[in-house]
């Protein structure tokens, strides 16, 4: 088990075991769910832009706007 410390406006730090096991880099968005008295992180897939070609099929949807939210895995 590893353990980290809680520190000044809540920050923590992922240990260098568990980033280099998940191939955890900066930039990369980390997921926090709960399950009872458990706290579950999950990292977060990035979706590549040809996985998302030819999903958008609303023409008032802004296309920037569009990307940066299936970046990001929101619903579009």
């Amino acid at each position: 088990m590893v353990s980290t410390k809680v520190y000044k406006g809540f920050q923590t730090v992922v240990p260098a075991k568990i980033r280099k096991e998940f191939n955890i880099k900066e930039e990369d968005v980390l997921e926090w769910k709960t399950n009872k008295n458990e706290i579950i992180l999950t990292k977060k897939e990035k979706n590549e832009l040809s996985s998302i070609v030819g999903i958008i099929s609303d023409e008032k949807l802004d296309s920037v706007e569009a990307t940066k939210k299936a970046g990001m895995g929101e619903k579009i």
